[in-house]
């Protein structure tokens, strides 16, 4: 049954210490398996494989429409109505329509593979094979767990995959691996991954206990609308690289994608809020609480601009920096992509929220048309831009596309946004931001050294961005609420729990 109230306090931190640890994880092991293999592999082999992931996972959301959502969504749903038999349904359900469809998407890819269409050999096109349709069952299970609102059991689990991938990209690293032999190996690490998903889930929650027909229509049609979205979604992730692979080099695709990477890093806090916020606000709907699911959208899109504005900023600053730091030397060609796609993933963060919202009122045709007008120019302007200025056209498509998506999406959930955020604590976030990064630019300036200035700087960001919002009374009084349990949860001594809620009240605008 659904809990009797869904407080703030209650639903994001219950969740979000450990979605926080374990997502933060992942995103360093990701970062690592990465790190890795540029460090050990050559551009070309880094290239190619970031080419077969990708089409992977692009396969994997254009062929398969996409039940994990559907179960997550109807699973949540139910849980609102405290309809304990349709959430057992929709288990049962999602799992069926998920296996059946996974096979006749296997045999779509392999007619692509022989037509030549997949530019790829043999080994290749397995490994790609293999990640689609295991891809394609641990998010069904994943989103099955997230249904219950436990989306930071799914966070851990993903934090299992992305250990087995480092331990993967190490062995061959020691074992001085070929292409193929990565392959083989990632492979093998993500089949570990999916059965250990399925077998939480099964341990858990069950496969459900009957096959509903009239369920399995809503559900296969809310699956097939988020294929539009999920494919225009990856369009937007993927066909950039798949353009730079046609257009220019596997280098080239390398770094792109490390530029990629790090423009993103900055969301996974707030993608671990999101995963949280979804399956809370289908229940929100569910049980028509409305005016709790505007004051909770209004308080994440605040928390958003709150935490993240000026390290977007910071990152569009240091971008050479970043790419040097976490990769090597000859991947700070691409610092001026970073810069252009930092700005296309501060608007990629706000629009996240709103295609959430979105989903969660159980409208993904909105979030198909969205996206989908998104990707179109994307695809469009890629095919523009990148024959004339190589990955940095490709970042501008990016931001022009986001830029698009996030308007679009804004206006489909501007009732309950707009009646509830505030644009006076937004500007007083937004004016801190800049006066901090300003005061960041001038340490660059002054201090030669890159890693020393970067150290010195995420010093000066956080004391002058912290001490601005505590003049200006910045804060509310849930940020407040949150950083005192957060540090609570931390075992932070009473004592200075206690100094440090009554330093925050001080900022709070009453």
């Amino acid at each position: 049954m659904m809990e009797k109230e869904i407080s703030l306090k209650g639903v994001m931190l219950r969740s979000s210490s450990l979605m926080i640890v374990a997502l933060g994880l992942g995103k360093v092991l990701g970062y690592l398996f990465h790190f890795v293999f540029v460090k050990t592999f050559s551009q070309e082999d880094y290239g190619s494989f970031v080419y077969a992931w990708s089409m992977a996972l692009f396969l994997c959301g254009l062929l398969i429409p996409n039940i994990a959502a559907s179960v997550t969504r109807y699973v949540a749903y139910f849980r609102g109505k405290s309809d304990e038999q349709k959430v057992s349904s929709a288990v049962r359900t999602g799992i069926i329509l998920n296996t059946l469809l996974i096979l006749p998407a296997a045999a779509l890819s392999y007619i692509l593979y022989a037509a030549g269409l997949l530019r790829m050999d043999a080994v290749s096109y397995a490994f790609v094979l293999s990640i689609m349709a295991l891809n394609a069952i641990a998010c069904l299970f994943s989103g099955i767990i997230s249904g219950y609102r436990k989306p930071e059991v799914s966070a851990l689990l993903n934090l299992v995959q992305q250990g087995l991938r480092v331990a993967a990209i190490v062995a061959a690293a020691l074992l001085a691996g070929s292409l193929h032999g990565i392959f083989s190996l990632v492979a093998f690490a993500f089949l570990i991954y999916a059965l250990v998903v399925v077998a939480y889930e099964r341990r858990r929650y069950g496969f459900g206990l009957r096959w509903d027909g009239t369920l399995a229509k809503q559900m296969f049609t809310f699956g097939v609308f988020t294929v539009f979205y999920v494919t225009a979604n990856n369009i937007l992730a993927w066909f950039d690289i798949f353009m730079i692979k046609y257009f220019m080099t596997d280098a080239d695709v390398a770094v792109y994608n490390a530029a990629w990477l790090a423009s993103t890093l900055n969301l996974v806090f707030f993608t671990s809020v999101l995963q949280i916020f979804s399956p809370v606000a289908a229940e929100l709907f569910g049980a028509g609480k409305r005016e709790r699911l505007v004051k909770l959208t209004a308080y994440v899109l605040e928390t958003f601009f709150l935490l993240f504005l000026p390290i977007f900023m910071s990152t569009f600053l240091f971008a050479r920096e970043i790419l040097t730091f976490f990769f090597k030397a000859e991947y700070a060609v691409g610092a001026s992509a970073l810069q252009v796609l930092s700005i296309g993933g501060f608007f990629t963060g706000i629009s996240l929220l709103f295609i959430e919202l979105i989903s969660a009122q159980g409208k993904p045709k909105l979030n198909a048309l969205n996206i989908g007008a998104g990707a179109a120019l994307n695809a469009l302007l890629n095919l523009i831009m990148i024959p004339a200025y190589g990955i940095l056209g490709a970042a501008f498509s990016t931001l022009v596309s986001s830029s698009v998506i996030l308007a679009l999406s804004y206006l489909q959930v501007k009732g309950i946004v707009r009646s509830s955020f505030s644009a006076r604590r937004i500007l007083k976030i937004v004016f801190s931001s800049s006066v901090a990064v300003a005061a960041v630019y001038v340490v660059k300036v002054l201090v030669a050294q890159s890693l020393l200035s970067l150290i010195i700087s995420c010093v000066a960001l956080v004391s002058v961005y912290c001490i601005l919002l505590l003049l200006l009374k910045g804060l509310r009084q849930e940020d407040v609420d949150l950083a005192q349990v957060a540090m609570e949860k931390a075992y932070v001594p009473a004592g200075m729990v206690k100094l440090a809620a009554q330093v925050l009240k001080s900022a709070v605008n009453r």
